[in-house]
């Protein structure tokens, strides 16, 4: 999915994403991928959904 984002023209100016990615947790086993996968998901919202980038907020951690 991370290197072959579908494209859709449509846009959603009326939604909003909040994408928190956290590879580093305090208490538990460190997840590797969880960074690529905010970053994958948030180009997914980009491309595929048309939220625009003004709408996005992302938190790695």
């Amino acid at each position: 999915m991370d290197t072959r984002i579908a494209i859709n023209d449509a846009k959603d100016p009326n939604t909003f994403v909040l994408v928190i990615s956290n590879e580093n947790y305090k208490y538990e086993q460190v997840v590797p991928f969880a960074l690529n996968d905010g970053e994958t998901f948030k180009l997914y919202c980009e491309k595929t959904l048309g939220i625009p980038e003004s709408w996005k907020t992302m938190k790695l951690k």
